[in-house]
């Protein structure tokens, strides 16, 4: 299909652009077929086929699922088309793959360097482990010097160091393996707790779920929903089952006579400050506007620390292989100036 080819610049792109056309007053399929023109041959016929599928009366959130977008977009424009604001459901869901996209650009360029370097070191690395130091045991055998202790411990370690290689791709590979098979049978709730256990991807998990939680269920209030009926409303989507399954288990927990905030103070999914929103948002009469406002302060919340996270990172990077380069150094010139003390 044509959206399976596409990259998440351009699903950006023409989710947005599908959002300014219909605030401008086009209907939605003459908002998608607008985005066909000025197109190749096989776009044209991929989007005559959603919108096919859309005059068969399949959902939209499902034709787009079916055409590769990802699954917290689809989810989102899901509850937009329910809340009957799929303008903003558009603009604001191209918004967000746009961040995601930024992010991601930033992480490669951010990794590039370093993973040159570490290529670099590799090779150097590999030449001194094979060449140079054999070079230098045989100088200091026919020169009968006593070898430093330094070498010693490098040729013991260039002899083991295919069965060491060998040992971190079994290693790496289990890891691999091993998550592959805990993504298949742990369910979702257990994936995001595995998630919230590890300390540096917790912050930045607990940040998400809490902007994607108050982004729909404040946009569902805002159009006159009761909390219940939002909460059934996020348990009938299935694109994503964690917030289905939170919906359910919180609907159970207000049956028993709790308030919504009480009950997000005993989840360890959200920050805890979504409590207190919830309580002012009941206070002022203003839950969905507060909720809403909320997510996007979250939202930069997470883009301004991810920048920051990003910014102490490559220094890292460099601190981590410049210590390497000058180990590696170290290995070739130590040997070096004890052959010269020895003569």
């Amino acid at each position: 299909m044509f959206f399976r080819k596409w990259k998440q610049k351009d699903q950006a792109q023409f989710l947005t652009h599908v959002g300014l056309s219909l605030e401008k007053g086009y209907t939605l399929s003459a908002a998608i077929h607008l985005q066909a023109y000025q197109q190749t041959e096989i776009t044209q016929r991929s989007i005559d086929n959603i919108l096919r599928q859309l005059s068969r009366g399949t959902p939209l959130a499902d034709v787009l699922y079916d055409h590769e977008f990802s699954k917290d977009i689809c989810s989102y424009l899901y509850f937009a088309e329910k809340r009957g604001d799929l303008a903003e459901g558009f603009q604001e869901s191209g918004r967000l793959l746009h961040f995601r996209v930024k992010q991601k650009k930033t992480l490669d360029r951010l990794l590039r360097y370093p993973l040159f370097l570490l290529w670099v070191f590799g090779v150097m690395f590999y030449i001194a482990i094979n060449h140079l130091l054999p070079s230098f045991q045989q100088i200091y055998a026919s020169m009968a010097l006593p070898q430093p202790r330094f070498i010693k411990y490098l040729l013991v370690f260039s002899g083991h160091f295919l069965s060491i290689l060998i040992f971190l791709a079994l290693f790496v590979g289990c890891i691999v393996s091993l998550f592959l098979f805990l993504k298949k049978v742990i369910s979702t709730e257990k994936k995001i707790a595995l998630l919230l256990w590890i300390p540096v991807v917790s912050s930045y998990a607990k940040l998400y779920l809490t902007y994607l939680f108050s982004l729909h269920l404040g946009g569902l209030l805002k159009i006159g929903m009761s909390v219940n009926e939002a909460l059934v409303m996020m348990a009938e989507q299935h694109y994503q089952p964690f917030f289905q399954n939170e919906a359910v288990m919180m609907r159970a927990t207000l049956n028993q006579g709790l308030t919504l905030g009480e009950v997000i103070k005993q989840r360890s999914f959200y920050l805890q400050e979504l409590a207190v929103v919830i309580s002012n948002g009941n206070a002022y009469g203003r839950l969905g506007a507060m909720l809403s406002d909320y997510s996007s302060v979250v939202l930069k919340s997470m883009e301004q620390k991810i920048k920051h996270s990003m910014a102490v990172i490559q220094p890292l990077f460099f601190v981590l292989f410049g210590g390497l380069i000058i180990l590696l150094f170290l290995a070739i010139m130590l040997p070096i100036f004890h052959m010269i003390d020895g003569i």
